[in-house]
């Protein structure tokens, strides 16, 4: 699951200019990433560390320090946000490889940064599989409770899912620090016959988890717009909101990952010289390098996530005021109120959304 750590890592190596070498046998092409390209990728992510860095401190502060865990998706959003905010902690060094040839910053970034980025990557791919699935069944199937829609199961599957992404993780690592000192150090692939079988697997069950996720949340939409036919206005508004949450869930999710997912096999296959043209493996590696920007930004993107799935997030944000001053209306009119809201609520099936939407 901790997808293509091991064809990104590759390029660690070759971040400096180089040229074709030609032995009496064969000519190996090399990929050309020049200064110019690694000055402005340095740039890139100096700015996606800065504003990521800046946006995810911000839901941290609300999960931990003002929030208490009232429902599983609460669960799920303060581990996207530790996701997050770790990928963008894993982006100094990756900036500083492109900044400089020493050989000890590119260890350093095959052993540990890289390893750290495509883990956290992929958890918040997970996580935002959780979110979307949780509210499709709140939605859809709002009169029904499964038993891991509580949050003692959201907090055993989370444990899980870090579990799993860590041991793979270390797996990484530790080929990672087993690979000769070569050119291709990064490669896990060329360690050994169990580093190119790990890699296959990896591989393999990465391109299968990412498009799991990506089918399940197209099909949350489309079932969610079919629920949203044929009920009550007051229905029709609540259901409308979780649909349109979903669509933002959805489109940050495609921005970011659908990109580095079609780039993925291609560059592969010509890392594993399966795809023999330099111009393909030279472009191949530029489309990579760019899809890998677009799977950064997600740390960026996501707390426009955490903003409209958190009540409390919002409130901290700009609501603040006003459901202080909501709080505080005369008695007779926050009685009014609440009969208001009851009777619209008992009109429809749907009050259990109310009750569990965050």
């Amino acid at each position: 699951m901790l997808a293509t750590s091991t064809t990104d890592i590759q390029d660690t190596a070759m971040m400096l200019p180089q040229e074709n070498t030609t032995t009496a046998n064969t000519t190996t092409c090399i990929q050309h990433p020049t200064a110019t390209m690694n000055t402005i990728l340095a740039v890139v992510y100096s700015f996606i560390f800065i504003i990521g860095l800046v946006l995810n401190s911000l839901p941290l502060w609300v999960y931990f320090c003002h929030t208490h865990t009232k429902n599983c998706v609460n669960v799920y959003l303060k581990n996207l946000a530790i996701a997050d905010f770790l990928l963008i902690l894993s982006l100094p060094v990756k900036i500083t490889a492109y900044s400089t040839s020493y050989t000890i910053v590119r260890q350093i970034y095959c052993t540990i940064s890289a390893t750290v980025f495509y883990l956290n990557m992929y958890a918040s791919i997970l996580f935002m599989e959780y979110i979307g699935a949780n509210r499709y069944l709140k939605i859809v199937k709002p009169l029904e409770t499964y038993k891991w829609q509580t949050v003692k199961a959201a907090k055993y599957i989370s444990l899980g899912t870090w579990i799993l992404l860590l041991s793979i993780g270390v797996g990484h690592m530790y080929l990672s620090s087993n690979t000769p000192g070569t050119t291709s150090k990064c490669n896990v692939s060329n360690v050994s016959v169990s580093g190119k079988l790990f890699s296959v697997v990896v591989h393999t069950s990465s391109l299968i988890l990412f498009m799991f996720v990506l089918t399940s949340l197209c099909f949350f939409y489309v079932q969610m717009s079919k629920r949203l036919k044929g009920n009550t206005f007051s229905s029709n508004i609540k259901l409308r909101k979780s649909r349109n949450n979903i669509l933002v869930l959805v489109t940050v999710f495609s921005v970011c990952f659908v990109p580095y997912h079609i780039v993925r096999l291609p560059y592969v296959l010509a890392n594993s010289k399966i795809i023999t043209s330099c111009f393909w493996e030279n472009h191949l590696h530029y489309l990579k390098e760019f899809a890998t920007v677009l799977s950064s930004l997600n740390a960026c993107l996501d707390p426009m996530i955490y903003f409209i799935f958190c009540k409390a997030f919002r409130a901290k944000l700009c609501l603040e005021k006003y459901l202080i001053k909501k709080n505080t209306l005369p008695a007779n009119q926050a009685r009014g109120n609440e009969e208001i809201d009851f009777s619209i609520q008992g009109a429809t099936a749907m009050n259990t959304l109310d009750q569990s939407h965050i």
